[in-house]
């Protein structure tokens, strides 16, 4: 008997043994290293001499606007493939994260290797002040002109700003169908809405004023929109039934609903969808350029904007990525990219975020 349950045990210990030999044989097969470089599945990712420097630098400070559980999620994947690199991160809203390593530059304490900022507004000004590091990743051509500072910064991925109901309150015969049906009297008191501060935010007024008319967002007006300071927040108010919709990043809406099973509905406006696209970049001040350049590299990977997709349930703007489940192919929605002079054009920015605020009595 005894020596049956002595049998069992060895042959459990065998059996994971012989796992974690299929895993490890996996990984390898995954990420093979020659000369020329590293590649994933195929794709080249870093040249051999950068990888080995990487190594040697041993650490990455990453700063990002992405939400934190998500890129804690981006950051265990990316040192599953590169064990010596240990990557440390600092997390906050876009607007705050700027200010923030305006700061720490301003006192020669910037640590950042790379940063993730969800609104390109303040990269761009990293980019006039030349704080960002020249730097081409090899999967450059595979991103559109419009979306990328060819060189210094690239497209995380592209979510698009929805709207989001709470499905056991709302039924789907009244839920809305466009950004015009968010003023019907019937949703007075029961619509929320996101501080107008950050990019994504800005994507949706600067989508519905330039293209639609400022009478859409003037006839939400009446209805008394909650503002929200957060999307977590808004999400959040939502699932609890504080109000019943609101506009909505994908980001945001797509792990509540898929992910944690929230009642939730996303409806993708006919009149059109505006794409909110947060950017990564590599300071030039970094002390572990190597490691930035293979954490940027992965990061745009097929790998990795799969896994961010996945995440947030958004779209890459590389064609040969997978559609992930339950979104529509780009290609089927009505999105709209802004014309980056509109979308920086800071001026126009403060004017008409303004005339939101106040259209909504958030002033």
């Amino acid at each position: 008997m005894l020596r049956k349950e002595y049998f069992k045990i060895a042959l459990v210990i065998l059996l994971g043994m012989i796992l974690l030999s299929i895993t490890g044989y996996a990984e390898q097969e995954a990420r093979k290293i020659s000369e020329e470089g590293v590649f994933l599945n195929g794709e080249f990712i870093i040249d051999k001499k950068a990888y080995l420097e990487a190594i040697a630098e041993g650490e990455l400070q990453f700063y990002t606007a992405h939400s934190l559980a998500q890129d804690e999620e981006m950051v265990r994947a990316f040192m599953n493939r590169f064990p010596a690199i240990k990557v440390e991160i600092t997390r906050a809203g876009g607007a705050t994260l700027h200010e923030k390593m305006l700061t720490e530059q301003a006192a020669g304490i910037l640590k950042a290797d790379v940063v993730i900022n969800s609104d390109t507004n303040y990269l761009q000004e990293f980019y006039d002040n030349g704080w960002l590091r020249e730097y081409i990743p090899p999967s450059d051509e595979l991103y559109p002109e419009a979306s990328k500072v060819r060189g210094y910064y690239y497209p995380t991925g592209a979510s698009p700003i929805v709207i989001a109901y709470h499905s056991a309150i709302v039924s789907e015969e009244e839920a809305p169908k466009d950004w015009i049906d968010l003023g019907d009297p019937k949703w007075k008191g029961r619509l929320g809405g996101q501080r107008l501060g950050g990019g994504a935010m800005w994507s949706m007024v600067c989508f519905i004023r330039s293209q639609l008319g400022v009478e859409v967002l003037e006839s939400w007006g009446p209805n008394e929109p909650i503002m929200y300071t957060s999307g977590g927040g808004l999400a959040n108010a939502l699932v609890a039934g504080e109000m019943v919709l609101t506009p909505m990043g994908l980001y945001s809406a797509y792990p509540m609903k898929y992910g944690q099973g929230a009642p939730l509905e996303i409806v993708y406006p006919k009149s059109g969808c505006p794409l909110y696209v947060p950017a990564i970049a590599i300071m030039e001040q970094g002390e572990n350029p190597n490691a930035a350049k293979l954490f940027m590299n992965w990061y745009l990977s097929v790998e990795g904007q799969y896994l961010l997709a996945t995440l947030r349930g958004q779209y890459s703007l590389r064609d040969d990525v997978p559609p992930i489940p339950h979104v529509p192919p780009l290609s089927e929605i009505n999105y709209w990219i802004p014309d980056s002079e509109l979308f920086l054009d800071e001026n126009l920015r403060d004017n008409w975020i303004q005339e939101a605020n106040k259209a909504w009595g958030w002033e």
